[in-house]
């Protein structure tokens, strides 16, 4: 009960894990019901590609909003603010901050830390490899999946490219000028907002999960990206007092503390 638990949380919290493409590429992947890609939207969402491909060390926040549907069919929709560091091709700490819960994690390489501060525990796990194999390695062995995990991926578009998609127009998001994408799939529809600039890089992220009761969604406002030369100590997790470690926190595997 308790690895479930911790599963239920991570599978809705957005310290941003997921394997490729699980946001902005993955939900369009199957066929939906548009008449393709239209080549505006298209050209938008290459540019951003290029553009997230080339970050190399940076930090950026998450203002997001998530509908949680429950067995008697009432959607509630719960706030979360997450910040992000990374260091690619192998270093990241996120740490969300919601309505319904707290999170953090930390990856510097060779240990991937997890930690829920009002829970009192954090767990380890072993893993000198990189962020890519890190995130697979999560998704399949314990389905820790968030629409956001894309933005700690090296390359993030690279698996998966939208088929169907349009290009809506400019939109406004925080006072800045976005072109607004809309991307159709076959159980999910994903609308992506990308900043009118040189730096092109995505400010808003909407995501319907059409086959779902109630139909829920995933919204995310990310601003105030920073380029940082972000030193080791930032992906090195210290407990805070009260926090103890949990080595069955990670049941398929063998924990270690770091």
């Amino acid at each position: 009960m308790r690895r479930l638990n911790v599963a239920l949380l991570l599978g809705l919290a957005v310290w941003v894990f997921g394997s490729m493409g699980n946001a902005m590429a993955q939900p369009a992947a199957g066929k939906g019901d548009g008449d393709g890609l239209e080549p505006r939207a298209a050209a938008v969402y290459r540019n951003m590609c290029t553009a997230m491909d080339a970050l190399q060390s940076f930090s950026v926040q998450a203002d997001v909003l998530v509908d949680t549907v429950f067995e008697d069919g009432v959607k509630i929709q719960y706030g979360r603010q997450t910040s992000l560091d990374v260091r690619r091709p192998d270093h990241f700490r996120t740490v969300t901050r919601g309505d319904d819960f707290t999170v953090s994690t930390y990856f510097n390489g060779q240990t991937f830390t997890l930690a829920l501060p009002k829970m009192g525990r954090y767990g380890a796990v072993q893993a000198g490899t990189d962020t890519n194999a890190l995130l697979q390695k999560l998704s399949t062995e314990y389905g820790l999946d968030s629409p956001l995990g894309d933005v700690l991926m090296n390359k993030p578009c690279e698996a998966v490219q939208p088929t169907d998609g349009y290009y809506i127009g400019i939109s406004m998001v925080e006072g800045v000028a976005c072109h607004h994408l809309l991307f159709v799939g076959e159980d999910v529809d994903w609308q992506l907002w990308v900043e009118d600039s040189s730096r092109s890089l995505p400010r808003k992220l909407v995501i319907t999960e059409k086959q779902l009761p109630a139909s829920p969604q995933f919204a995310a406002v990310l601003r105030d990206w920073k380029m940082v030369k972000h030193p080791s100590t930032t992906f090195v997790y210290t407990p805070t007092s009260g926090c103890t470690f949990d080595a069955a926190m990670f049941a398929n595997t063998t924990a270690a503390a770091p």
